[in-house]
């Protein structure tokens, strides 16, 4: 009996995972396209596929927070949220350091809580 539970078992553990949607704690993209303080990103660096992630068919999302500073920085960088949790996290955030903002000139104080998702889909096909 256990010989016969063991291939259905490893069967479910390879599968491919669906993503699952972020919850609404600001994250959404609805709420971040609202989020209308940047004038224009100037550097967007895409997230790495994580290799594991990748062969295994891992598909998910990280909502990462950060503030942009008055020169365009991304600073204080955190995950908020992810699908599945901590797979992705890592390449999200060593995205999210290289990308630069054009800010407004009118506002010069730094702009803090700003929340991006990153989706990580494996191309069909």
């Amino acid at each position: 009996m256990r010989i016969a539970l063991l291939p259905l078992f490893l069967v479910a553990c390879t599968a491919p995972q669906r993503s699952i949607a972020p919850r609404d704690t600001g994250c959404t993209e609805r709420r971040i396209a609202a989020d209308r303080r940047l004038t224009r990103a100037l550097r967007r660096v895409p997230p790495r596929y994580p290799p594991g992630a990748y062969h295994r068919g891992v598909e998910g999302w990280v909502c990462v927070a950060f503030t942009v500073g008055v020169d365009g920085q991304v600073e204080q960088e955190r995950v908020v949220e992810s699908a599945p949790p901590r797979v992705f996290d890592a390449s999200a955030l060593a995205s999210i350091r290289r990308w630069q903002f054009v800010r407004d000139e009118a506002d010069p104080a730094p702009l803090e809580d700003v929340r991006v998702v990153l989706r990580y889909r494996r191309p069909s096909g």
